[in-house]
């Protein structure tokens, strides 16, 4: 469901792919966790591969952020489609989620 790269200039990066929806979530959850200690000030999760996002999706990524927050690190949600964007905007106090995605 999701997969961890890093990527160059101090940036680490978490790709998903899917779906973020309830049923998927503990998985998801314990994915995140695992995947990518922060090493750097930010880290970048990709959603352009995601075709679907429930609440539940997006309050799991909601926590993700604020775990990242208080460990210091600043952490972009990039590249959703209109639908995923629109159900994270309800859970994440992030006005506008960058659509392109930057590629190292």
């Amino acid at each position: 469901m999701s997969e961890a790269s890093s990527s160059l200039a101090g940036s680490d990066r978490v790709v998903l792919h899917g779906e973020l929806t309830l049923q998927k979530g503990a998985a998801l959850w314990k994915q995140l966790k695992q995947s990518l200690p922060p090493r750097g000030k930010q880290v970048e999760v990709d959603l352009s591969d995601v075709a679907r996002a429930d609440g539940s999706g997006a309050a799991l990524l909601s926590s993700y952020r604020a775990e990242l927050r208080e460990q210091g690190v600043h952490c972009e949600f990039v590249g959703a489609n209109s639908a995923v964007s629109e159900v994270i905007k309800l859970y994440v106090n992030q006005d506008k989620l960058r659509k392109r995605v930057r590629r190292t």
